[in-house]
């Protein structure tokens, strides 16, 4: 049978394929994906605003030269997708845990002086990210420093204090804007245990420690400003769909262009409708932006 070539839109890339009348739809659809670089079941095609049944011939979906498909991504990719983005982010982590777990030792291994010296430089500094902020001491108190990037913290503490206490001074100490729960404690390449004391933990007067958090502060970082984000691309969408609207009120669209928006809309909704679900935080936060994707897939059903 003679072949012919179908245009496949996924997002903004526009993928040629090979077919043939008695070809399936699973055949054409597994030649997008192996050409998008994506897993199989990865994508559903979507035609004249339907979705193809993977075990129909293109002939019998009438599907013929110069058709015009979607390319639907499915949650089988995306959630390959974010296995692979977290696979890249723990590489990330462990290199920078590694580094500053050199840093820690090396920050330890200077001499006490040394260690005076630069917290007394670090006191001095002018307000800037480099500043040292933290309480005053009192007598029989120690003074530990705590990094966290190019933020430094004092704390005065006495040494018979467990890790755990010291994790909820420093909690209320100005500027710090995250939970004791939440912290970790690096001292010379390891973690420390909160009902350890600080004795018994080596540490000493200047000490310097990194500070780090948990996976559920960075959790909840993270949820806002996922949220921000989709907040913006439902925006987005909002306004591409207005303008879909418009042009089929108008009837500036055919029948295939008309599907193709459509498609192309139906994409993006599920896309933020997955990812609003996805998100870890109180559902109520999640109403207003969730009613807002779903009277854009009602609206989208009565055009």
């Amino acid at each position: 049978m003679d072949s012919f070539i179908v245009r496949v839109s996924k997002g903004k890339d526009i993928i040629r394929a090979d077919c043939s009348p008695d070809m399936t739809v699973s055949a054409l659809r597994q030649q997008v994906e192996s050409k998008a670089g994506m897993v199989d079941g990865g994508l559903r095609l979507l035609y004249k605003g339907k979705f193809l049944n993977d075990a129909s011939t293109l002939e019998s979906a009438k599907v013929m030269s110069g058709a015009k498909m979607m390319a639907m991504v499915t949650a089988k990719q995306r959630e390959a997708d974010l296995q692979a983005e977290k696979s890249v982010k723990i590489s990330q982590d462990n290199a920078a845990l590694d580094a500053m777990r050199e840093q820690s030792a090396d920050g330890d291994s200077a001499s006490a002086s040394a260690s005076a010296s630069a917290s007394a430089s670090a006191c001095n500094a002018s307000p800037t990210n480099q500043e040292v902020r933290g309480d005053a001491a009192k007598a029989g108190q120690t003074k530990v420093l705590l990094k966290r990037g190019r933020e430094r913290f004092r704390a005065n503490v006495e040494l018979s204090a467990t890790v755990g206490e010291l994790k909820v001074h420093v909690a209320g100490l100005d500027g710090m804007n995250a939970a004791a729960r939440d912290m970790k404690l690096l001292h010379k390449g390891r973690f420390l245990m909160d009902d350890m004391s600080l004795a018994e933990a080596g540490l000493r007067d200047g000490s310097m420690m990194m500070l780090m958090f948990g996976a559920r502060y960075h959790d909840k970082k993270d949820a806002v400003q996922d949220m921000k984000e989709l907040e913006n691309e439902i925006t987005e969408l909002e306004g591409k769909f207005k303008g879909v609207a418009s042009k089929a009120k108008g009837r500036l669209l055919d029948s295939t262009d008309l599907a193709l928006a459509k498609g192309q809309v139906l994409e993006t909704y599920e896309r933020l409708i997955d990812n609003l679900l996805s998100i870890r935080t109180e559902a109520e936060a999640k109403k207003g932006l969730e009613h807002r994707l779903r009277q854009i897939r009602m609206e989208l059903e009565r055009l």
